[in-house]
């Protein structure tokens, strides 16, 4: 059973696909609209038995991302994720020695909350060329886009955004733990 769902999220995107064989259901929610979504969707979402496997926010547009803002800042939420995949600012350049201000605050709401972020990637940016196969079913994913070029090059401009609203783009390196600096990181 493969089940596509597009979900009312106004002039933006919010689709849930779900799939399984009968002894097994996996659930992949696609951004959350704009903020006027997360009320319409979550009546579906508290059907859902408590979990979404992941939840992928493709970028920063916020016709894309203030639902899932406002569904992560609902105290009563009704569903938990297995892994949320994000490229945050921290994803966009390797560390080595717009709606930026919403992506702050996304990264902001994954890192209190202490949810998974880009767990299947092992904490990295999710991009074009990293091998992932996950779920005990043997299922596959293939992230055609964005390459590492395309996240290199939106770093100035969240950086840019970032300074008109008093923001500093990313977290600090110690809290890192995939971040060479990070104190964190074992070595």
């Amino acid at each position: 059973m493969i089940r596509f769902t597009m979900m009312p999220g106004e002039d933006g995107d919010c689709l849930l696909l779900e799939y399984g064989d009968g002894t097994f259901l996996r659930r992949i929610l696609l951004d959350g609209g704009r903020s006027g979504t997360y009320p319409r969707i979550r009546p579906t979402l508290a059907g859902l038995d408590g979990l979404v496997d992941v939840l992928v926010v493709t970028h920063v547009d916020q016709d894309h991302l203030l639902g899932v803002l406002a569904l992560l800042n609902d105290p009563d939420r009704s569903v938990e994720f297995g892994d949320v995949w994000f490229n945050g600012f921290d994803h966009l350049l390797e560390f080595e020695g717009f709606g930026a201000q919403d992506g702050e605050k996304l990264t902001s709401a994954l890192v209190e909350q202490k949810l998974p972020w880009n767990d299947a990637f092992g904490g990295l940016s999710v991009e074009v060329g990293r091998e992932l196969v996950w779920f005990d079913d043997g299922s596959t994913v293939d992230v055609l886009s964005p390459d590492r070029g395309q996240l290199e090059s939106l770093a100035p401009d969240w950086v840019k955004e970032c300074a008109k609203h008093g923001l500093i783009p990313g977290r600090d390196p110690d809290e890192i733990p995939w971040c060479p600096a990070s104190s964190t990181s074992g070595e």
